[in-house]
């Protein structure tokens, strides 16, 4: 049995088989979630907030190793709470500022532009733009 970090069996084997440039998208309630076969979808959502975006992006941040971030034009103009403790937790990574419809188009087709998509995880977050998505990195 694990002991700490991330406890959850799903989260935990995202984490494991993610490759360098793969997408992994944590969203708020409700983003549109893709429906594409490739795309591993997990719901950890219990209740309006529960658990936030900032409480899944926490661990995340420690387990995975996160090569840059994208977010939204949007949530840098609309939930500035977000747009600021993502930058403060990945501010050693890079970040890729895209409009919001470009990013649900990423998510729902399951690739684009950007990347890959290979999981996404809908938090119970209830605000506005309260959307990332971490694109994996190699820790060498």
């Amino acid at each position: 049995m694990k002991n700490g970090g991330i406890l959850n069996g799903e989260l935990l084997d995202i984490i494991a088989r993610a490759g360098h440039r793969d997408l992994v998208v944590v969203t708020d309630r409700g983003f549109p979630l893709s429906s594409a076969p490739h795309v591993r979808t997990v719901d950890l959502s219990i209740v309006p907030g529960l658990p936030s975006l900032l409480d899944v992006l926490r661990p995340l941040s420690e387990e995975l190793v996160v090569e840059g971030t994208i977010i939204a034009e949007e949530t840098l103009s609309q939930n500035g709470v977000i747009a600021s403790e993502v930058r403060g937790m990945f501010s050693a990574v890079s970040e890729t500022i895209i409009p919001h419809t470009q990013l649900k188009e990423t998510v729902m087709s399951g690739s684009g532009e950007i990347g890959r998509v290979v999981a996404q995880i809908r938090t119970g977050e209830w605000t506005r733009y309260g959307n990332v998505v971490l694109m994996c990195g190699v820790a060498f």
